[in-house]
């Protein structure tokens, strides 16, 4: 199966930039598209939705409403790492990426955003690493600035925005509370379900986890058909590779 990549005007923006400054061959430029798109592609889904239970009928125990999103309280140091497996265009995808705290200004954070996409399949070998800086402000947050590093060059993309509701956030419902394993330890999780043009979303989150990732959700664990997202590690002191 192939996964759609939609990407906003931002992100359109970011993947361009990508390709130009990329020194793939230009067969292998994909990759830099699908760094852009691996970053952002969950919040990016924003079709109009309906929740089913899990057996495809429409959910009459419980009630969809928006998942509850932690108040935006940023501690300098902290900060999480993801996994993420799924397709694009027949190729399968795997990337790791960081959000991380790494310093305050006025009364904005900057949060680090470090991936590395690594391909497989008919370009096996290839990769491509992204290092974005966010200077977030206010609650629920507004990305006043956001700078993007590719090899030793930097650009800065303006375009200040609020950060949009995942689409699985908006009208989900409440399947119950769980222990959830990944490699970064056993949570106690919210367990929500919810269904996106088609698409069923499985979602965990836990308040032991820093909420950056995401719609900064505190996430443990996100499947969506081939795609899967899980924490890897906990940050507390880690600093800034700007």
């Amino acid at each position: 199966m192939t996964a759609r990549l939609h990407l906003s005007i931002g992100e359109r923006e970011l993947s361009r930039n990508l390709v130009k400054r990329s020194s793939f061959p230009t067969k292998h430029r994909f990759l830099c598209r699908a760094a852009a798109a691996l970053v952002c592609v969950l919040p990016a889904l924003l079709a109009p939705m309906s929740v089913k239970s899990a057996h495809g009928q429409t959910s009459t125990s419980a009630t969809p409403g928006p998942i509850p999103r932690p108040p935006f309280r940023p501690v300098v140091g902290s900060g999480a790492e993801y996994s993420v497996t799924g397709q694009s265009k027949g190729i399968e995808i795997t990337s790791t990426t960081a959000m991380i705290v790494v310093g305050q200004e006025g009364s904005g954070y900057w949060i680090e955003e470090r991936t590395l996409i690594q391909s497989t399949g008919g370009h096996r070998g290839q990769e491509v690493s992204l290092l974005i800086k966010k200077l977030m402000e206010g609650d629920p947050p507004i990305v006043k600035r956001e700078i993007m590093r590719l090899g030793k060059k930097d650009s800065e993309i303006k375009h200040p925005k609020t950060l949009p509701d995942a689409a699985w956030s908006t009208n989900a419902v409440k399947l119950g509370t769980e222990s959830v394993s990944v490699p970064a330890g056993t949570f106690e999780c919210d367990h929500y379900f919810s269904e996106v043009s088609g698409k069923r979303f499985d979602i965990w989150i836990s308040s032991a986890v820093p909420a950056l990732h995401i719609s900064l959700y505190p996430i443990v664990k996100l499947t969506s058909g081939d795609r899967i997202i899980e924490l890897q590690f906990i940050y507390s002191d880690e600093k800034s590779r700007f």
